[in-house]
């Protein structure tokens, strides 16, 4: 098969997503390749936040003048923005050449769309010769495509439960999956868990003689739009992202630069500068007014959890949902929890092969509207000026919104 253009390269990826869960095809594919991953890496892992904690981390380091790769997902818009080197996002002329390089060996071991994608990006960092990258786990941790190297420091923000069909029923269950990225004698750094979790990962570091560091609580000062909060000696950090939440995420951020500073030497002004400029689309994201339109990519009931407490400021607001998920994902806490927020929620689907339908829903006890933009569409032009629409549910599902949205969408 020969690729001539990144959209054809792009139509290859969507034809070969799969829900299979194993490693076995990927890595003998490796070992008949002779594969071997050596730049200095940053693994992370995490129920919620790893992409936005991945992200502050490369920002803050290419601030302080380093060239850093940064691989998370999944894509929000665009399969480019995946694979970041920097500001920019991988070469099209570099995705075309790997895939022409390895498109056959590819069918041959039957490799996933993120098998794949995981390859090309530790291709690019090695080719590009960067300084060090940062690596977001794509599910779980023992399993995941990403978890073929050892990193120089391992990362676990929080676990909640998620993915239940190929983690396992429990937290416990879950928490072993993201001990998987914990390798012998390599530090790790952990955000909040709960106590079976907290556990669970002690034990394997000590099997492993990896130093556990727990981030310290950050202090906020300010919280909303421009927060602003202390961290150890750090006083007055600006985040420009919106959740009270991304100040923890922040906090490890912080605290794995720290870990990392004799390696990689930086100065405080770094960990500013990287910190305010780090902006990540879906997250909380204000995207329209009057009404007030905001979109994030809460999938788990631990995200729907977060979103949920970081908008208790609109609690006196009428606030609408609008609610699109995949078929794999635990939608009815999630449901529960928004209905906390309020009772005018509308289900809705959108275009991918993972998207649940309607009869995908058991006992469906919301308004249901195929066409996501017929959904946005009534709410938008029925609703008061002081009102708020929340799109939340997926990440596919808001990047598909936003696209809509910002191509005028909502006065068609």
């Amino acid at each position: 098969m020969i690729f001539k253009t990144i959209e054809e390269v792009i139509n290859y990826f969507s034809t070969h997503i799969s829900g299979a869960y194993t490693r076995d095809n990927f890595d003998a594919f490796l070992t008949s390749i002779n594969f071997k991953y050596t730049v200095p890496s940053i693994h992370i892992t995490g129920t919620n936040g790893k992409g936005s904690t991945a992200t502050m981390i490369q920002n803050i380091f290419e601030t302080s003048g380093r060239h850093v790769g940064l691989f998370t997902s999944p894509a929000f818009d665009r399969f480019s923005e995946m694979i970041y080197i920097d500001d920019d996002e991988i070469e099209d002329s570099f995705v075309i050449d790997f895939m022409n390089k390895y498109s056959n060996q590819f069918e041959t071991f039957h490799l996933t769309t993120f098998e794949m994608q995981t390859l090309l990006a530790f291709s690019y960092f090695t080719a590009k010769k960067v300084a060090l990258a940062v690596i977001e786990v794509g599910m779980g941790g023992k399993l995941d495509a990403t978890n073929i190297f050892t990193p120089i420091l391992s990362i676990i923000t929080n676990i909640g439960l998620e993915h239940t069909n190929y983690l396992g029923p429990t937290l416990i269950d879950v928490a072993t999956h993201k001990a998987g990225i914990i390798k012998p004698g390599i530090p790790t750094l952990i955000g909040r868990l709960d106590p079976p979790c907290l556990l669970v990962i002690e034990d394997v570091c000590r099997k492993n003689h990896s130093n556990l560091i727990i981030v310290k609580e950050p202090y906020a000062l300010k919280t909303g739009i421009s927060q602003y909060f202390s961290y150890g000696h750090y006083e007055n950090l600006e985040l420009t992202m919106n959740g009270a939440y991304q100040i923890q995420n922040a906090a490890l951020a912080v605290e794995a630069v720290e870990i990392l500073k004799e390696r990689f030497p930086l100065k405080e002004k770094d960990i500013r500068l990287g910190l305010h400029k780090t902006f990540m689309p879906g997250r909380l994201e204000f995207i329209s007014s009057n009404p007030m339109v905001i979109i994030d990519g809460a999938h788990n009931p631990h995200g729907v959890n977060a979103l949920v407490s970081s908008l208790r400021p609109f609690a006196k607001k009428t606030i609408f949902i609008i609610f699109a998920a995949f078929k794999d994902k635990d939608v009815e806490p999630m449901l529960k929890e928004l209905s906390i927020l309020s009772h005018h929620i509308v289900v809705t689907s959108f275009s991918h092969p993972r998207a649940r339908h309607q009869i995908d829903y058991q006992d469906l006890r919301y308004p249901y509207i195929d066409d996501y933009r017929l959904a946005i569409s009534r709410i938008y032009q029925n609703a008061l000026k002081s009102s708020v629409i929340l799109i939340t549910g997926s990440l596919a599902f808001a990047g598909t919104v936003r696209s809509f949205i910002q191509s005028g969408g909502l006065h068609r």
